[in-house]
Formats: structure tokens, C-alpha cells, sequence
């Protein structure tokens, strides 16, 4: 093989790849697009569907109503020490805080 036979393999082999290449990738593409549009719709309905958005809004009024009735037991603990501390004749005047040792 001398200098000219290889510089023809190359330039048939680069007109084919020429040809090739766009036709490969148009046939990549229309295979590819279904697919994913496919992907798309199955990670949207997941996410973003109507029954998850409706789950969400309910899971945040639940997470509120927790957060309402942890502060009032935190009220009514508080309140109840304040009775304990009225009706303790010797307790001070003042109201000691959670696990201060009395005078």
C-alpha cells in the first residue's frame, strides 16, 4: 500500500462517516425523544401530580396542627407549675426554673 491507496481509504471512509453521522444522529433522536418525553411524564406525575400536591397541603396543616398543640402543652405545663407553686406555702415568691434546686 503505498501513500495514495491509504489517502484514498480515508477520504471514502470520511464521505461515508459524512453521510453517517447525521443519519445516525436524526435516528438517535427519534428514538430517544419518546423516550424522553416518557421519562419526563412519569417523573412529573410523581412529583407535581394533583394527588401530591393535595398530600402536600394536608401534611402541612397536620405539621401546624402539631406545632399548635405542642406550644399549648408547653402552656399548660407551665401553668400548671404556676398552680403547684401557689398552692405550696413555702415555695418563694419568685418561680424557680425547671430542675433549679430550691433555696
Amino acid at each position: 500500500m503505498d501513500l495514495e491507496d491509504i489517502l484514498a481509504m480515508v477520504v471514502a471512509i470520511l464521505g461515508v462517516l459524512i453521510i453517517l453521522v447525521p443519519v445516525l444522529g436524526l435516528t438517535l433522536r427519534m428514538v430517544a425523544e419518546p423516550l424522553a418525553e416518557a421519562f419526563a411524564q412519569v417523573q412529573g406525575a410523581q412529583r407535581g401530580g394533583p394527588a401530591a400536591q393535595a398530600m402536600e397541603q394536608r401534611l402541612a396543616a397536620v405539621e401546624e396542627n402539631v406545632r399548635e398543640v405542642d406550644r399549648e402543652v408547653t402552656r399548660l405545663g407551665e401553668e400548671v407549675q404556676f398552680h403547684r407553686q401557689l398552692q405550696d406555702p413555702q415555695a418563694p415568691p419568685r418561680l424557680r426554673a425547671h430542675g433549679e434546686p430550691p433555696p
